[in-house]
């Protein structure tokens, strides 16, 4: 049961962050370069926790295993962006949640051997049925085949071996260094990566956020809120198979729903209260 409420405490904390993402691109700023930010602050408040958890310095052959899982992380994420600059948001986003649910729980059963059952089977495909149609408000909303298309199905999968990744580390190392040393580490990365294309967005980009103590503030809360939520999500997958784990991310849509429409007055109506039962449904699948 600790798991359990370990991966809805990773899904709600983490819609928070997702939540005030979503009103950080209201100031107009460029996402990718304001990521490789978000990714460096990240590190910065992870870096406490990891004295007040428990400080663990990861042996070479460990540090190894987590740069290439950022590298992994990194290119998703890049895939991600590129994706999103070439195709409408509201199509791409739902399809990858349900992709990332899917597949993850594919991996977990295909790489680690996990076993399973029809009720989980069940539940992930509910979940990620359920969390694609929160997004889409109960339409069913197909992207054209395309490059971003594509793209987006690479981030998806690239996403789903990460987490079974972090699921293999888990047995040498804490939770709180890999989110750490990844969150460092994609961080360089990804700032690399935007100096290489467009060096004065990266700069125009950091010096909007530390000129503006309101964008600057959300910008750091919503990385406390990502890290806590990897925290969560992290320890949950030290408990118990990602197989069951993983899948139950998938209801981080749902949160990102019910937020927007408490604090953002948007709109909640029949087609995503049936597409939240749908996803209880699927979380209480997985835990048979």
């Amino acid at each position: 049961m600790e798991w359990l409420v370990l991966a809805l405490l990773y899904a709600s904390v983490g819609s928070l962050a997702a939540f005030l993402d979503k009103v950080l691109l209201n100031y107009k700023i460029n996402p990718v370069s304001l990521s490789s930010f978000r990714l460096m602050s990240n590190a910065l408040v992870a870096l406490p926790l990891i004295f007040l958890l428990g400080f663990q310095i990861p042996d070479t052959n460990m540090l190894m295993m987590i740069l290439a899982g950022s590298v992994i992380y990194s290119i998703a994420a890049i895939t991600y962006f590129i994706a999103l600059s070439k195709d409408d948001v509201s199509k791409l986003i739902p399809y990858r949640d349900a992709l990332v649910t899917i597949i993850s729980f594919s991996l977990a059963i295909i790489l680690l051997a996990e076993s399973t059952n029809m009720y989980r089977i069940a539940g992930t495909i509910a979940i990620a049925f359920g969390g694609y149609f929160v997004l889409t408000n109960g339409r069913i909303v197909l992207p054209k085949a395309s490059t971003a298309l594509l793209l987006m199905g690479v981030t998806s999968l690239l996403t789903a071996i990460f987490s079974v990744f972090v699921k293999v580390m888990l047995s040498d190392t804490t939770p709180m260094a890999i989110i750490f040393w990844n969150y460092l580490f994609t961080g360089m990365i990804l700032f690399a990566f935007n100096c290489s294309r467009d060096r004065g967005m990266q700069i125009k980009t950091l010096n909007r956020i530390f000129s503006d103590k309101k964008i600057l503030l959300t910008s750091l809360s919503a990385s406390v809120f990502a890290v806590v939520a990897w925290y969560f999500l992290f320890t949950a997958l030290g408990m118990n198979n990602a197989s069951q784990v993983l899948p139950i991310s998938g209801v981080l849509p749902m949160f990102v729903a019910i937020e927007g429409c408490l604090l953002l007055k948007e709109r909640y109506g029949v087609p995503r209260v049936l597409a939240t039962l749908l996803v209880v449904t699927g979380v209480y699948a997985l835990y048979m």
